[in-house]
């Protein structure tokens, strides 16, 4: 037999074994040697869609200037989108921004801190928040300062 040939046979031989060893089945189930595991191609790898919204606490009440912010983003993904809306002293005044959500580690002072910064897909401006939990926010200045602007989960 040529060598060649033989290299063949060797190779299809090896390629059928592989094969074998995983199959994907016509019902959205992968199986590789023995264990089983749903793949269904309607979820999402990076969860389900959450979407939270925050605002200030005053709103509502004495205070007329307020802020909202609402960001979109999947359970296991740092990145989103956001909607905010700043309304001016007198709440006539209303600014809206939306784009994206990206989340970054690390302040000066916190190597460990959290922080949403919010890209505007009109301008480019910048939004910082620090997360200080789950349910509560601060608007970071342009120098990474705070402005007192806190926001809370609306329950």
């Amino acid at each position: 037999m040529k060598p060649y040939v033989l290299l063949a046979v060797i190779a299809m031989s090896i390629l059928a074994s592989a094969i074998s060893c995983t199959h994907r089945a016509g019902n959205g189930t992968s199986a590789r040697n023995g264990t089983s595991a749903r793949n269904d191609s309607r979820e999402n790898p990076l969860g389900p869609e959450i979407v939270r919204t925050y605002r200030s606490p005053g709103q509502g009440g004495g205070r007329q200037d307020a802020t909202t912010l609402a960001v979109r983003h999947r359970l296991h993904s740092g990145d989103g989108t956001f909607s905010l809306t700043i309304s001016g002293k007198g709440g006539n005044e209303k600014k809206k921004y939306s784009g994206r959500r990206l989340t970054l580690r690390g302040t000066p002072e916190d190597n460990d801190a959290t922080v949403w910064q919010c890209i505007n897909d009109a301008s480019g401006e910048i939004f910082d928040f620090l997360v200080i939990s789950d349910t509560t926010l601060v608007l970071l200045g342009m120098d990474g300062s705070t402005e007192n602007d806190t926001l809370v989960l609306v329950k």
